[in-house]
Parts: structure tokens; sequence; C-alpha cells
């Protein structure tokens, strides 16, 4: 609309609002209050032509306090700053809600208007090669699937389009649509699947420890020869202990009881002890010889490539009695 259009049709619009009640704000701006200042700052700076200003002024008041009077001055000033398709539906908002009212000379413009705009428009097809679950938007508003590859009102001016779906790519565009009469069409394409996320695999199972090298077992054969072998030498020194015991208590028995049978109570004591004694010693002196013997053997002898000896040595306790068993494997 050229320059002196736009003064003529606001000072139409001057004369359609005369009539419009006017709200005061008592103490804290109610947003009723805020509404009607809105809209008085939004009708000065569109009077002005100062539509980047009025426009939002408008658009908020319309928020607050929604109104015929209000919407006809925002569709005036959307038509002001080239928003031809936004304010067409304006001007039809206004005339339906108008006719609602009795107010003929709202009417009359809103339509005038609307139908000056019809010739300028601009559009948008949105066509969509498949739409099975697929969800399509404008400038972040869905475009309802009725509206798929049907030439749609839009404001000149950049518009992003979006299509995104269940387990789908979502897929986006860009299109600019100039002023006057011009038609974009954007094709949304067949959209790619998206991956499934792989399958959780069972729980493998855990890797089966690597057998130990030759060396490795060379080392543990070595390592539980010297063991074995100081069991041995360990079991030698108590074999001996106990001989010496044994001869000590079987001496003691002989100064006791010179001839037999023994009458002497702590002489035959002396003498059982000794057996006993003697009995360990022998044991531990047996003992002590096998294990050195297999622990030299562990040490000097054995592979190393084979597989490694084991050896447990078990204490023996008792009354009277003390000592070792070595138990080995190779």
């Amino acid at each position: 609309m050229s320059a002196p259009g736009r003064l003529a049709a606001l000072g139409t619009f001057a004369a359609v609002l005369a009539g419009s009640p006017v709200v005061r704000a008592q103490g804290a701006e109610s947003p009723t209050a805020r509404a009607d200042r809105l809209f008085r700052e939004g009708k000065a700076a569109l009077e002005a032509g100062r539509f980047d200003e009025a426009c939002p002024k408008l658009a908020e008041s319309q928020r607050l306090d929604p109104g015929a009077g209000t919407l006809l001055a925002l569709a005036l000033c959307d038509e002001g700053r080239g928003h031809t398709a936004t304010a067409w539906r304006e001007f039809g908002d206004v005339a339906t809600e108008s006719e609602k009212t009795n107010r003929a000379d709202r009417v009359a413009m809103s339509r005038q208007h609307q139908k000056a705009l019809e010739g300028r428009l601009s559009h948008l097809e949105v066509d969509v090669a498949s739409g099975a679950g697929l969800t399509v938007r404008v400038d972040g508003a869905e475009l309802p699937a009725s509206s798929w590859g049907k030439p749609v009102a839009v404001d000149p001016g950049d518009h992003a389009v979006d299509a995104e779906g269940q387990r789908a790519q979502p897929w986006h565009a860009t299109v600019h649509v100039g002023p006057d009469r011009d038609t974009k069409i954007v094709s949304v394409p067949v959209l790619g699947a998206v991956a499934e996320p792989p399958e959780a695999s069972p729980s493998a199972e855990p890797e089966p420890k690597p057998e130990p090298s030759s060396d490795e077992r060379g080392d543990q054969t070595r390592t539980i020869g010297w063991i074995v072998g100081g069991a041995g030498v360990a079991a030698l020194g108590v074999g001996a202990v106990f001989g010496a015991l044994a001869l000590g208590s079987h001496g003691s028995a002989t100064n006791l009881c010179p001839s037999s049978p023994c009458t002497s109570a702590t002489g035959v004591d002396d003498e059982n002890r000794a057996k006993t004694q003697a009995w360990i010693a022998d044991v531990g002196i047996g003992i002590g010889v096998a294990a050195v013997a297999v622990g030299a053997y562990l040490v000097f002898v054995r592979p190393h490539g084979a597989s490694p000896a084991t050896a447990t040595i078990t204490p023996i306790v008792g009354p009277d009695v003390g000592g070792l068993a070595l138990h080995a494997a190779w």
C-alpha cells in the first residue's frame, strides 16, 4: 500500500475506534490497565508509521485483553510492515467478530482491506513424499496433514520447514518467500530410518586365565622345592631334638631300673616317654630326609617346563607328640 493510502487508512481507523471505551488504571497496573496503556502507545506509534515499535505492543495488548478494536489496529500494523498473510487473517477475524456486535463500520473496513490483500498474498506449498507417522512444522507451528500439498498463505521472508517422525531422521529446510504473489514449493523427502540401538549381547563368559609360561612354571617349581627342602631341614631338627630327649629319658629310666622288671613307677614313665620321643625322632628324621630329597629334586632336577608341583605341610600336635606331616605332588 502507498504512503497516501496508508495515511487514509489510518484516518479511517481513528474514526472507527472513536467510540471505543478507555480503561484508566487505578493504583497498581492491572493486566487490563497494562493492555490499555500498550494499546494507546501502539496506536500512537502506528499513526506515526513506526510499525516495528507498534506491532509488538498491540499484539501484547490483544493477548492481555482481546478485543476487535485492538485486533483491527494490529491488522493495520502488520499490513503496514508487509506481513500480508498475517494481516489478511487478522482482518478476517475482525470482520467475523464485528458482525457479532453489529459494528458494520469495522466489518466494511476489514473486508475492504482483506480483499485488497488477496491479490498480493504469497504462498508456501509443502509436499510430503511419505507422510505416515510424520509431523510437519512451518516456523514451529504444526502444518495439518490436510494442508500438505496445498498453497498456504505466508508472510514474505524466510520460513523454516521441519519434518520428524518416530524412528526417522529429522529433516529441515529454509525457504525464502518473496512479496506480492510469490509461491515456493518445498518437497519433504522420504526420511531415513534412525539406526536401531544394538541389542545388549549376552554377558560374555570370562576369558580363561592364560596358562603360565614354561619359565613361570619353572619358577613356581623351584619355589616349592625350596619350601619343601626347608621343611625337611626343620623336620630333621625336630627329629634330632626328640632323639636327644629319648636318649636322656632312657638313661634316666636305666638308672632307676637297673634290672627287669622295673619296680619304680618313675622309671617306667621315663622308659615310656623315651619310646615316644624315639618314635617322634624316627618319624621326624624320616620325613626330613624325604623332604630334603624332594626339595633338591624340584630345585635342581625337575624340568622347568613341567606343570608346577604342589606341597602342603601339616603340623601334628598331641599329648607328648609333635611333628610335621608333608604332602607333595609332582
